[in-house]
């Protein structure tokens, strides 16, 4: 079954991140970063230290990790311990995603959350 699952990047309740999850269920999977670069450029710069494992500074619209798991998303993933990378894109139903979307977990690192994209 293809899964698909998006969520908002935040700094202090700012969304400043689109970030989408999807699979074909075989052997392939994407995470998609969409900054949102107008609220990025309000944010102080002696605070905010950008999103771990993306090169802001390339204003891209689209930043694609293919068959690996993002650094952003590594430094949150409290569940480790299987090999499989692509094992670990799924939580039971939900992606990984969608779980640390939903934890009440908070990696102690930055700043940063993760909220629903509505």
């Amino acid at each position: 079954m293809t899964m698909e699952y998006s969520a908002f990047i935040c700094y202090n309740n700012i969304r400043i991140c689109k970030i989408t999850y999807s699979d074909n269920d075989v052997d392939s999977y994407n995470y998609v970063f969409e900054p949102i670069y107008n609220a990025i450029d309000l944010l102080s710069d002696s605070y905010f230290r950008g999103i771990p494992g993306i090169k802001l500074s390339l204003r891209l619209n689209k930043y694609v990790r293919r068959n690996l798991e993002p650094v952003f998303i590594f430094e949150r993933n409290y569940i480790r311990g299987k090999k499989n990378f692509k094992e670990l894109q799924r939580v039971g139903n939900i992606t990984l995603l969608e779980f640390l979307t939903d934890s009440n977990m908070c990696y102690f690192g930055d700043r940063l959350t993760l909220m629903h994209y509505e």
